[in-house]
């Protein structure tokens, strides 16, 4: 199966914004991740951990490939860019109190078991565009060689010597706002519906207030909304937004607004990267003192390094990629304590001295 950039649809959208701030044309590149391909033309991905990593790598080798040479005005520009995605991707895969763990195997389900989807198709979509409601077959995996999530139609794949039936494939990723986005997008494409023009009708006509109301319900943030509605943006590349009623259209501003807010936002350090504003966007507002990020940036990735090391070594033993939260706590310790705590000492009596009660 032939893959392009646009079958991974935040590495075609930072790719297209990025070409578009430069004046440069985007151009849809195959991607290829087997060693027999890898001078087949295109971008060489290779082999890649899951489906975030993959976007990485795919943004990176247009940035430093020829067709990307001319996107950035420095080297230390494109670096910093590729930092804040790198951050932005890692708060899709891995949320903040939680480490992703993998599913080894594919699992079968329905398009049902996925409420949001289910009530947005049942009692919004297929009333008012007139279409039967299907409870389409998912297959739900971790592969790093599709989306984070993708429609596949009869006979599209092989299975054995078999076609396969349609479903649709999700991939697992901690963030299921962003999952579920993706989703609906996909479930259009297999109620064969103008993904664009369904969308688009829902956002400029008053069935957007009950839209925003099931994802109010399904959500438990306001943030969460809007961040449903970016990904949108970013997956159909239009700004939907300028189609909202003008009854409800406060919501732009909100959204809009949320990007200044989030620079104080400890939950998502990368809020401003993701609301879509790119490195050129920042550059006017930045101050020229780099320090405490370069200085802080080492023990950042120091950190996410020790935690890699670990899962590896836990895997090997059998144990699963999972860390304890007492064990997490240990690795902080040598960033959070300026002595070097006793290793043998339990974390409740290490923390005795420090409370008040």
């Amino acid at each position: 199966m032939n893959n392009k950039i646009s079958d991974f649809k935040l590495a075609e959208f930072v790719l297209k914004s990025a070409c578009r701030e430069r004046g440069e044309v985007f151009i849809d590149l195959p991607i290829f991740f087997e060693e027999e391909d890898r001078d087949a033309g295109g971008l060489f991905v290779g082999e890649t951990k899951n489906v975030i990593h993959t976007i990485y790598k795919i943004v990176d080798m247009y940035l430093n490939s020829e067709k990307g040479a001319n996107l950035f005005s420095s080297e230390d520009s494109k670096s910093n860019f590729l930092i804040s995605l790198a951050n932005m991707l890692r708060g899709i895969f891995y949320t903040e109190n939680n480490l992703f763990k993998g599913i080894d195997e594919l699992s079968l389900q329905n398009l049902y078991q996925k409420p949001l989807i289910w009530l947005l198709l049942k009692d919004l979509i297929c009333p008012v565009f007139k279409v039967p409601l299907q409870n389409i077959k998912t297959v739900a995996g971790n592969t790093p060689y599709v989306d984070v999530a993708r429609y596949y139609e009869k006979g599209e794949l092989k299975v054995g010597e078999e076609d396969n039936y349609s479903f649709i494939f999700i991939n697992e990723v901690d963030d299921h706002v962003v999952q579920n986005a993706f989703l609906l997008v996909e479930a259009l494409k297999a109620y064969k519906l103008d993904v664009i023009g369904t969308i688009r009708a829902i956002f400029e006509s008053e069935l957007y207030s009950k839209f925003k109301g099931l994802l109010m319900l399904a959500f438990d943030s306001e943030e969460k909304v809007n961040e449903f509605i970016t990904i949108l943006i970013y997956i159909t590349g239009i700004n939907l937004l300028d189609f909202v009623p003008k009854k409800t259209a406060n919501v732009i501003s909100r959204l809009r607004k949320s990007a200044q807010a989030a620079s104080t936002n400890s939950d998502r350090t990368s809020e401003f990267w993701f609301l879509g504003i790119i490195e050129s966007m920042l550059e006017p507002i930045r101050g020229t003192d780099w320090g405490t990020y370069d200085t802080l940036e080492k023990y950042n990735k120091d950190f996410w390094d020790r935690i890699e090391k670990v899962k590896i070594e836990k895997v090997k033993k059998g144990e699963g990629p999972g860390i304890p939260f007492d064990e997490l706590l240990r690795l902080k310790q040598d960033y959070t304590t300026g002595y070097k705590a006793d290793p043998n000492k339990t974390l409740q009596s290490l923390l005795s001295s420090d409370r008040v009660w």
